[in-house]
């Protein structure tokens, strides 16, 4: 049972953010744990419990290591093990890391959907 001071972290990604060629599945999944995320940060708030979410970009893993497309700015797990751990201690509502890829699909994220649409396509099509 979580009490008061506990801390409930959630991986989601930074995928949820804007429609990718080809992840159709994975984004849709991403994008339905962070709203889980979100709510459990609402319920769990009054239990003094703290709910935080991390949403990486794309690290090496044998799993990315059979994509077939490109992954900008690719960490290795390390690199993402340190991030993830600086926001956690660092009790980020939400940690995005690498920060410059975080920063650059937020922005995309807000933009509007039309735009957001010619982005992911111009995206798809230098794939």
């Amino acid at each position: 049972r979580l009490k008061q001071g506990d801390k409930l972290v959630i991986v989601d990604s930074m995928a949820r953010l804007l429609p990718f060629t080809r992840t159709q599945a994975y984004g849709a999944s991403k994008a339905a744990l962070h709203y889980f995320t979100k709510s459990l940060e609402v319920d769990l708030h009054h239990k003094g419990v703290k709910v935080q979410a991390v949403s990486p970009g794309f690290v090496e893993t044998p799993l990315t290591d059979k994509n077939d497309f490109e992954m900008p700015m690719k960490i290795s797990a390390e690199e993402a093990a340190d991030a993830m751990l600086k926001g956690i201690e660092g009790n980020k509502q939400t940690v995005f890391f690498p920060g410059f890829f975080g920063f650059i699909l937020r922005f995309m994220h807000i933009l509007p959907t039309p735009l957001q649409k010619r982005l992911s396509l111009a995206m798809r099509e230098k794939q």
